[in-house]
């Protein structure tokens, strides 16, 4: 048995006990609240959540076409059925252009079952459809936000870098723009000499005691690979060089007990890595 949550608008219990007997005939086992007046719908509304909504017509004190504007004032996007037993042609037209997704005979149940499932799949789709489109903004947003901070950013590091005395300088200011880019708390800018491709230790920030020791020799055995040109050797490198990794000590070839995962940044200029 599906559940199925229905909130019923109907004054006359023994519908309601019809309407009930031929959900679970359907294959529903309903959770279902009943009332006929609009507080009592307001209640209900705000007290729990609801699959759908059924409603008959004409009430003493209420109408389908009240309780639909109470749906609607409450900004609620729930399936809503008129179940009615006197329901004119004009009347139902009415009420599906006001927002009734669909009307039922009290006289012809049989349809209510097919009707209930097809509202109930459609509103699914599209509380799945403002979902997904809400966390496509929220994702849009927050590029924009990111794209933001990293403008400012260059700004600042060009700034920041025009006035470095010296060369030295100049690397920690990079270092730590890629640092403050990326969101680290320690690093190291290798520069790489333009004749032999080696790479030597340039700048360092923020590392624990032990990270000197495996950049040293990260940093040897890169210059290892390369300058054996050996295609299997050299691959580590040249993925270091060319591509944004995360890469793990193990694979690097010295497991580390505090550090884990090493980032690799390649800074390229005119096409070539340089740093």
């Amino acid at each position: 048995m599906e559940p199925l949550r229905i909130l019923i608008v109907e004054d006359h219990e023994p519908d309601a006990a019809l309407l009930l007997r031929e959900l679970r005939q359907g294959g529903y086992a309903p959770v279902h609240k009943r009332v006929d007046t609009a507080s009592e719908m307001s209640r209900a509304l705000d007290a729990e959540p609801w699959d759908i909504v059924t409603s008959d017509h004409v009430m003493p004190n209420f109408s389908s076409l009240d309780a639909l504007r109470l749906l609607h004032d409450k900004g609620m996007d729930l399936p809503f059925i008129i179940v009615s037993g006197q329901i004119g042609e004009g009347a139902a037209v009415d009420a599906m252009k006001a927002g009734a997704n669909d009307y039922v005979m009290k006289a012809n149940l049989k349809r209510l079952v097919p009707a209930i499932q097809r509202e109930v799949h459609d509103a699914q789709v599209r509380r799945e459809r403002r979902q997904s489109e809400a966390e496509l903004r929220a994702r849009e947003e927050e590029s924009r936000r990111r794209h933001t901070r990293h403008l400012a950013l260059l700004k600042r590091l060009s700034r920041s870098l025009s006035e470095a005395k010296d060369f030295d300088t100049l690397l920690e200011r990079a270092l730590g723009g890629v640092m403050e880019a990326l969101r680290s708390s320690s690093g190291a800018l290798f520069v790489r000499d333009a004749t032999s491709g080696e790479l030597s230790l340039g700048a360092l920030s923020g590392v624990s005691l032990e990270f000197p020791e495996i950049l040293n020799k990260m940093l040897a055995r890169a210059n290892a690979d390369w300058n054996t040109k050996d295609a299997q050797r050299s691959a580590l490198l040249k993925h270091l060089l060319y591509h944004t990794s995360v890469i793990d000590t193990h694979t690097l070839g010295f497991p580390s007990k505090h550090t884990r995962f090493v980032v690799s940044v390649p800074l390229r200029s005119a096409g070539k890595t340089i740093a």
